[in-house]
């Protein structure tokens, strides 16, 4: 992909996708959050005319593991499928994460081609 074609495709406002948990055992509650990728397709949301942001761009980066997050940006490409552009937060590339951003890359490139790994949020204490 060039310069020219992520420009296409992330342009127009940028969504959230909440990451939505079962009441109860808090559990990732992956069909609601294929609802939710749904109703922002249904309402517009298509690739270049705004951009799905999957694991963590709601606030809730922190909380999530790390396979929690993979599943949660793999659950919303494949609802996107290649309907809505999605940019997945991956953990910071520190720490004892320090390859998620070649373990995310490598996701991304058997994901549908609408999923684009972004950089991750910095979570300070107040």
């Amino acid at each position: 992909m060039d310069v020219s074609q992520v420009k296409e495709r992330i342009c127009g406002p940028l969504a959230p996708v909440l990451t939505v948990y079962r009441e109860g055992d808090l559990a990732l509650d992956l069909d609601a959050i294929r609802e939710n990728v749904e109703q922002q397709i249904r309402q517009g949301m298509t690739t270049g005319n705004g951009v799905l942001l999957a694991a963590g761009a709601g606030g809730d980066f922190p909380l999530l593991t790390f396979e929690e997050r993979k599943t949660v940006i793999q659950a919303v490409a494949e609802a996107a499928a290649g309907r809505a552009t999605v940019l997945g937060c991956r953990p910071a590339a520190s720490g004892p994460q320090s390859d998620s951003h070649v373990v995310f890359a490598n996701g991304a490139a058997r994901a549908p081609d609408s999923a684009i790994p972004r950089p991750p949020q910095v979570a300070l204490p107040a």
